[in-house]
């Protein structure tokens, strides 16, 4: 489940990529002091280490040796296509589902797990789960289809940059949770996407509607 994943990665060393981090953008000059009067406000001190933890997950790929990791990329497959056993961890059944190839690491190079923390959040989501399993039948829509995970991948991009353009501080701030907000802030995103995508886009238009 989402939580045990949470939980199980929240207790990981991530000392190998903490120094490659980066989680803000720098500026300088004009649009620095600009940012600083009228920019989004700064994040509590005390959700810094919250911040740090989803960019520690963007930066760490998938590792075969972590058996959460795994165990995501399983249960995503078993939500959206109804299989009760486990696949190969490289094939072409990931395709299936949405990753452009046999092995969905690849895929996730950029976002790193988030993309896996993630899509299983959206899927597992009590009130909004539905809602992702109309987005994945949406993506093999004969005409309007597209990679429903690398999809959501490309939202996890997003979310990522929001966090370091500090936009979601605001809302972090107000519910003192960095997670649950960049995690809904995924649902909304990518759930924006599909009301989009509905009004007759194809892949053709996928440039478009992300940006």
């Amino acid at each position: 489940t989402y939580e045990e994943a949470y939980n199980t990665l929240q207790q990981a060393d991530y000392t190998s990529v903490q120094n490659s981090l980066r989680t803000s953008v720098d500026r300088s000059g004009i649009t620095a002091v600009v940012h600083f009067l009228f920019g989004p406000p700064k994040l509590n001190r005390d959700l810094i280490k919250g911040r740090e933890f989803i960019f520690c997950l963007s930066a760490s790929c998938i590792d075969n040796e972590q058996p959460s990791h795994g165990k995501m990329l399983q249960s995503i497959y078993r939500i959206l296509t109804g299989s009760r056993f486990d696949s190969p961890r490289i094939g072409s059944h990931w395709e299936e589902i949405g990753f452009q190839g046999i092995d969905p690491g690849t895929d996730l190079r950029g976002v790193g797990i988030l993309g896996l923390v993630q899509l299983l959040y959206f899927l597992q989501h009590t009130k909004y789960g539905q809602i992702a399993r109309d987005i994945y039948k949406l993506s093999l829509h004969p005409t309007q289809n597209f990679p429903f995970c690398v999809m959501g991948i490309n939202i996890s991009r997003i979310c990522l940059q929001s966090l370091r353009e500090d936009f979601l501080n605001k809302e972090i701030n107000k519910r003192k949770d960095v997670m649950s907000t960049v995690n809904d802030f995924y649902i909304g995103s990518y759930y924006y996407l599909y009301t989009l995508w509905k009004q007759g886009k194809t892949i053709a238009d996928s440039g478009f509607v992300l940006k």
